[in-house]
Formats: structure tokens, sequence, C-alpha cells
């Protein structure tokens, strides 16, 4: 049919996430392997560092188990409570388009008091059929 289709299996691979508890002020590093992960009980910000290699459109979702509110580069990006959750990449039906910069760019996701919880975190491109983007290394 002339259509030329291009597929990636990456596996998921680790991205550090600095962690600050907002009770406590204590601070950690927390290696998540892939988009999921449990966040523990209590008020936390997650923060990451991911690297764009050009200026550009991303799509952006994340759920779980916990009430959150995601940031890029300082901007508030959505707001999630928790009413249900199903842990897939093809259920997240919120993806929100944002504007990563060249180079760093930083998520920020505060977490409400709430007991453990598993979150997920996912970016994709921009395009119609986007490819899921796997690593924050990668971008």
């Amino acid at each position: 049919n002339g259509m030329n289709i291009e597929t990636e299996a990456g596996l998921p691979v680790s991205a550090p996430w600095e962690v600050e508890n907002l009770t406590t002020g204590e601070k950690s590093t927390v290696e998540a392997a892939g988009s999921f992960f449990d966040i523990p009980k209590g008020t936390y910000k997650y923060s990451a560092t991911f690297i764009s290699s050009s200026e550009r459109s991303l799509r952006i979702t994340a759920s779980g188990k916990r009430t959150f509110t995601v940031y890029l580069n300082g901007e508030e990006v959505f707001k999630r409570e928790y009413k249900g959750y199903v842990p897939a990449y093809h259920r997240e039906y919120d993806w929100f388009r944002v504007h990563a910069l060249r180079g760093a760019n930083l998520v920020e996701v505060v977490f409400n008091d709430e007991p453990e919880g598993e979150f997920f975190f996912c970016f994709a491109e921009d395009t119609r059929l986007p490819n899921m983007v796997d690593s924050m290394e990668r971008m």
C-alpha cells in the first residue's frame, strides 16, 4: 500500500526522580523503572529533568491512585483527582499538549497527603499517531 510504518519497542529504562517530602523536608532520589511506580503515603514533590533535542510540542499524561498536580518548567499543566485507575498506556485518554524547550526541561508532580498508590507518567510525540516516549533521556 506504499505506507511506511516504523515502530520501536524499547524496554523501559530507569529515570531518576528527585523526591521531596513536603512535610518533613527530607529529600532523596528514586530510580523509577519505566512509567509506573509507587508513591508512598504523605505529601510529596517528585521532580525530573528531561532533555529535548529541539524546541517542540509534546503530549503528556499521568494517572494513578493519588491526587496530584503536574508542572512543566514551572507552569501548571493539569490537576488530577483519583476517581479510578487502570494502569495501561492505551487507556489514558487525557493527553495534554505542552511546549518543551530545547535542552533541559523540568517536570514536577506534587502529590496530596493520601495513602500509598501507584503512579503512571508518560510523554508522547505530538502527532496523530504518537510514539510513546519511554525514557526522559531519549527526548
